[in-house]
């Protein structure tokens, strides 16, 4: 019953947000609300979701070891927004990015992920790795001396936001069933 709850809530919700994102993601006000948007992305697809089956599974296995409802949403709530944040820092990588070779701008609707030079061996070289900004010629000098000889841009368009979506929904409901699964084990071993 928590699990349908929290589903149809959560999946309510993730539909009134994207229509409300829809609305105003146009607008030149909008700084900040683009689709990759920590505070946009996972309320406007599936992985809202996806973390709702997962905080409902961790829930149950928490209170199960450690029977105590308050230290078991705490635990539940620290292992969630830790998995949360982890997502977050490597969403990007979840799909192949496009690249873009030479100078130029992917598109406004693009989330750029890696931007440098590349080597003749194709290492990659940061703008961040070196000590002055990417937009004076002094870090096009220093990723030159360091072999640089062609720029880069690694993006995901606007096209990637379902694959995404969906890897990491699949890896919510993956996490999810692991502890459904740990949880009947506790269970099992409780009480025979």
């Amino acid at each position: 019953m928590p699990a349908v709850l929290s589903v149809a809530g959560v999946g309510l919700l993730s539909l009134i947000q994207r229509w409300g994102w829809t609305q105003v993601r146009d607008k030149p006000s909008a700084f900040g609300l683009k689709w990759f948007n920590e505070g946009i992305y996972p309320g406007i697809g599936p992985v809202a979701v996806g973390y709702a089956l997962f905080a409902v599974a961790v829930g149950a296995l928490c209170a199960l070891l450690i029977r105590r409802m308050l230290l078991s949403m705490a635990v539940t709530a620290v292992v969630l927004a830790v998995v949360m944040a982890g997502f977050g820092r490597r969403r990007w990588m979840l799909w192949p990015t496009d690249r873009l070779l030479g100078n130029g701008f992917p598109g406004s609707d693009t989330w750029m992920t890696e931007m440098g030079m590349l080597t003749a061996s194709g290492e990659k070289l940061f703008w961040e790795d070196c000590p002055s900004s990417y937009q004076e010629d002094g870090a096009v000098d220093c990723l030159t001396a360091q072999g640089g000889v062609s720029d880069f841009t690694d993006y995901h368009p606007i096209g990637h936001f379902w694959q995404l979506q969906l890897v990491e929904t699949g890896i919510l409901l993956a996490l999810a069933a692991l502890a459904v699964f740990a949880a009947f084990r506790v269970l099992r071993r409780l009480h025979g």
